[in-house]
């Protein structure tokens, strides 16, 4: 990413981490995602974005550019399970499967996995689906 690039990046990662609801800050993710379309990091958390708005065509669309970009990424993987059962796509087993043995293979990946899940069931309690998935990956 070129410097402006890392420091809308990071402008718009603030944002969500200060809890600005997520509707203002995926714009931000989706500009991004037109400067720097082979950035895996901004489709990450982009997908990550719509999940969290309840957009889960959305989250699938850009997960799975998430995945194609790093297939060794386990959150991304991890989005694209959630998004794939938000919207009743086929798929999931497969991404959950491909998430849990990242998270054997790189467990460095586990800390920031584990904070997305607690973070999605702050800000949508009552996502159950999310419960779900967490209790298949990671066991908690």
């Amino acid at each position: 990413m070129n410097a402006k690039s890392i420091q809308l990046f990071n402008e718009g990662f603030a944002r969500y981490q200060a809890g600005e609801p997520v509707e203002g800050v995926i714009p931000l993710f989706t500009d991004l995602s037109l400067q720097e379309p082979e950035e895996q990091s901004i489709w990450v958390c982009l997908s990550w974005l719509y999940l969290l708005a309840d957009q889960p065509v959305e989250a699938a669309r850009t997960a799975r550019k998430a995945v194609f970009l790093d297939r060794d990424s386990a959150q991304a993987h991890i989005n694209l399970a959630l998004a794939l059962t938000d919207s009743k796509q086929q798929g999931v087993n497969y991404h959950l499967l491909q998430a849990t043995e990242l998270l054997k293979t790189y467990p460095d990946q586990l800390p920031d996995v584990q904070e997305n899940f607690q973070e999605a069931l702050k800000r949508r309690p009552t996502w159950t689906i999310a419960k779900t998935l967490q209790q298949k990956v990671i066991g908690t």
